[in-house]
């Protein structure tokens, strides 16, 4: 319900390169799926910052991927795309580098 989509909002962190190309995509998909998508932009040590929100409790759905989030996989902190819905075509539509460079222990 919109109630409920209001009252609890997905959180999206990102570090500062460019965060207003990430926002029209935001504000996009909040248009057509009528979502509530907050974009936090965590300047400075993302990793380290975005761990200590993690610890804190923070509601976070969704963090940017890249190496040293090694760390929160083994932590189980984060999980796998691999049951995402939709993921076939979602790797169908991404660059076979990005899979490859995001990919940890097979």
């Amino acid at each position: 319900s919109a109630e409920y989509i209001q009252n609890n909002p997905l959180y999206i962190n990102i570090w500062e390169f460019q965060p207003d190309i990430v926002q029209s995509t935001v504000d996009a998909f909040n248009a057509a799926y009528g979502e509530n998508v907050i974009l936090q932009v965590l300047p400075g040590d993302y990793v380290t910052t975005e761990l200590n929100k993690i610890l804190a409790g923070s509601p976070i759905n969704m963090v940017y991927s890249q190496s040293e989030l090694v760390k929160f996989f083994k932590a189980g902190f984060i999980t796998p795309l691999d049951d995402l819905w939709g993921i076939d075509e979602i790797k169908a539509a991404t660059l076979p580098v990005q899979w490859e460079a995001q990919t940890y222990d097979g």
